[in-house]
């Protein structure tokens, strides 16, 4: 039976990697910045941050609606718009730190996120944690299990599906959780047969994690 990890297993980033570069931008620069966060984090990896990213939105909806031309601008709105970016900076103080660790020193992640990646202090992901299973049910389609997790693995590339039985151990394929659900469905195990499954987590620079848990005697349909 191969060893169970933990998922909170994560290489930790020793400094942080995503530089606070944007507190002192123009409103504009500061809106189109937060614009491009917005993106990045909306990305399924970082699904964790949503509602945070939801309010982030709002807030630079407002600001970008507080710029006004020169010759309109008034100590008033000019006011009203400084407040607002205060607002939105505030939030980007709170969610720099949550996206930082998600990353956890993945380099694609990080340009990924929309902020912009530090390349001093910086630490190369030296392992990647296993993910912890929680269930694998038939579909009512032949050879398909959905596999449910405990939680995503911050800079996986996928999953290795693998399916033990009668002492053989066949890699079934790489498979990836389902948009920001924590479901893999997973193809080409036999019908109707009794087998283990369990999973190895591939990181986005090319590591494996030791093995997850193992589900004993599931079958698909």
């Amino acid at each position: 039976m191969p060893p169970t990890a933990s998922s909170s297993q994560l290489l930790k980033s020793i400094t942080m990697s995503l530089l606070r570069d944007y507190n002192n931008l123009g409103a504009q620069k500061l809106k189109d910045f937060t614009d491009g966060v917005i993106g990045g984090l909306g990305n399924a990896f970082f699904s964790t941050l949503a509602a945070a990213v939801v309010i982030l939105k709002t807030m630079n909806t407002t600001l970008g609606n507080s710029i006004l031309p020169r010759n309109q601008s008034t100590k008033t709105t000019d006011d009203i718009m400084a407040v607002n970016m205060a607002a939105v900076v505030k939030k980007l103080d709170e969610l720099r730190p949550l996206a930082d660790a998600l990353c956890d020193g993945d380099e694609v992640m990080e340009q990924l996120s929309g902020f912009t990646p530090s390349k001093r202090g910086r630490t190369t992901r030296k392992s990647i944690a296993a993910v912890v299973l929680v269930s694998a049910k038939p579909t009512g389609v032949a050879g398909q299990l959905l596999i449910k997790l405990e939680a995503t693995i911050p800079g996986n590339r996928g999953y290795e599906v693998h399916c033990v039985h009668g002492g053989n151990d066949i890699i079934l394929g790489v498979f990836y959780v389902r948009g920001r659900s924590k479901e893999i469905l997973a193809t080409g195990f036999p019908s109707l047969v009794k087998v283990d499954v369990y999973l190895i987590t591939l990181s986005t620079n090319n590591l494996r994690s030791l093995p997850s848990n193992m589900l004993k005697d599931v079958a698909a349909s």
